[in-house]
């Protein structure tokens, strides 16, 4: 965890607004990771933002299925 919170942190993931570029390239990174430790059901919702290079801010949601009880 570590490591890959140093990773992580290393990625620039600015706003438009502070002169950067959007998520982009983190969030990439975090997809990675993610189907690498075995994760599947993961959506990525782009919010489109032509500021960007990428022409999209993503958002990932990740969930995890349960039991139910009773």
């Amino acid at each position: 965890m570590i490591r890959i919170q140093a990773e992580l942190t290393e990625l620039p993931a600015l706003s438009p607004e502070n002169g950067g570029q959007g998520e982009c390239e983190k969030a990439q990174y975090l997809l990675s990771q993610l189907k690498a430790w075995g994760f599947r059901n993961i959506t990525q919702i782009n919010a489109p933002d032509p500021r960007v290079v990428s022409g999209s801010r993503p958002n990932i949601l990740v969930t995890i299925p349960g039991q139910k009880s009773g």
